[in-house]
């Protein structure tokens, strides 16, 4: 066995090979987050008509964006489920019943009658699949991030983890070209059949993606602590019990980091289009190329984070999260297309690009084994809901309270970014105090 520089205990050998892990995770990951991010897309389009019919256009466009919110109530219960269930059952089986969640009701959402067709029915039963896709998303991150770290040898873990993690942005890239496709499609064709196809073209990669992700072997460390009879049998009560200081450091990190990504890729296209006067095209092209920037200094930068560091990688993109909103908000408003490009290149390209390579390894290493699936799932899904969802409808309110410039929301940007680089900074003496804790107690 390898001793593992982080915890300091011995990682079992690996059993996967790199290349079949790095697809399976990474396939899986940006499927998921695909259908996660397109529903999006489709709310803001026809959702509103074709579902909420009865309503006039901006109540039905409110309760369209009701059914995504759904998904960001259920994805803190999906990590306290999908979390106890990963520490207890094993990291496998339960990344196999995240695709399986997500992938089944996103092909049903394409299927789905509208209001039309079926009546209320309809509506119901998109909130339903909208909160299994959100349960599902609840599992994900933290189980992708667990299987790539237990697998990976010590030295390596950034390389493994950021191939995994270069899913997501591929995904939001996916995203954004079926909406810039979907604003050239006639609107009678669009209403029609246009928006099926985003959801239904899931049909064709998740076989794919399940059936390599089932070729997958269970994480190594998973089967030491099982074979040890070591698995806790209570892991989120545990984990709060005794690293609540870890959890309230990282989910600080983690809210900031996620502010940085959803101001960007949600909010800023509205406010170019509705405030700066831009097409909005052409903001959606600004986010696709940053999200290509995006997805290349994941690989880059993750590939290379265990020679550079990744506590490092982390703080120095913080930094540039915190003092870009008021700069990078400042262009948009501009109203110039190249500059605005570039702007969110700087925000969402790099700072949030090159935060993001590190942060599957950084927020699951600083649990125990035995806690690292609860743990993490927990602390990233409920500061995602609490910290980073609402940031685009905060910032919308500044904005309109500061009429319509972008100073307010710039300011709220940097301050919950500012906070983020704060948990950062903290998370390493949180995680040592934690861990003294537990052993104080005799537990984990």
């Amino acid at each position: 066995m390898q001793p593992d520089a982080i915890s300091g205990q011995s990682s079992p050998p690996r059993k996967t090979s790199f290349a079949r892990l790095g697809t399976a995770l990474f396939l899986g990951t940006a499927l998921e987050w695909y259908d996660y991010f397109v529903y999006g897309v489709a709310a803001a389009l026809v959702l509103n008509k074709l579902f909420f019919p009865t309503y006039n256009p901006t109540v039905g466009t409110l309760f369209a964006f009701g059914t995504f919110a759904s998904a960001w109530l259920m994805r803190p219960l999906g990590a306290f489920i999908f979390g106890h269930l990963g520490d207890r059952l094993g990291r496998r089986s339960v990344l196999f019943m995240t695709l399986i969640g997500m992938g089944v009701a996103t092909i049903a959402t394409g299927l789905l009658p509208t209001y039309d067709q079926i009546g209320f029915w309809a509506p119901l039963l998109l909130v339903l699949f909208r909160m299994i896709q959100g349960l599902s998303a609840g599992g994900e991150f933290s189980g992708v991030a667990t299987m790539s770290i237990e697998h990976a040898p010590p030295h390596l873990r950034g390389r493994y983890t950021s191939v995994a993690q270069m899913g997501i942005p591929a995904a939001l890239v996916g995203a954004n070209l079926v909406s810039l496709a979907a604003y050239y499609m006639p609107e009678d064709a669009l209403e029609s059949y246009g928006w099926r196809i985003p959801f239904l073209v899931s049909a064709l990669i998740f076989p794919i993606a399940l059936f390599i992700r089932l070729k997958l072997e269970e994480s190594p460390v998973f089967e030491e602590k099982k074979a040890e009879n070591a698995l806790v049998s209570n892991p989120a009560r545990e984990v709060i019990r005794n690293h609540w200081r870890t959890m309230l450091a990282l989910g600080f990190a983690n809210g900031g980091l996620g502010a940085a990504f959803y101001a960007y890729s949600t909010y800023a296209v509205n406010y170019g289009s509705a405030e700066a006067g831009l097409a909005k095209t052409t903001v959606l092209m600004a986010v696709i190329v940053a999200g290509l920037v995006h997805l290349a200094c994941v690989g880059i930068v993750g590939w290379n984070s265990d020679r550079i560091g990744p506590k490092r990688v982390f703080l120095s993109a913080l930094t540039l999260l915190a003092v870009a909103p008021i700069p990078v908000f400042w262009i948009i408003h501009t109203g110039n297309p190249i500059a605005i490009i570039a702007a969110m290149i700087i925000g969402l390209g790099i700072g949030h690009g090159v935060a993001y390579s590190v942060t599957a390894l950084l927020f699951t290493t600083v649990f125990p084994p035995e806690l690292r699936y609860t743990g993490s799932a927990i602390t990233y899904q409920v500061s995602a809901a609490l910290l980073s969802g609402p940031v685009p409808i905060v910032m919308a309110a500044l904005v309109g309270a500061g009429g319509g410039t972008p100073w307010y929301a710039a300011i709220f940007l940097m301050g919950i970014c500012t906070a983020g680089l704060i948990g950062a900074i903290l998370l390493d003496p949180a995680a040592r105090k934690s861990r003294a804790v537990a052993a104080a107690r005799g537990e984990v």
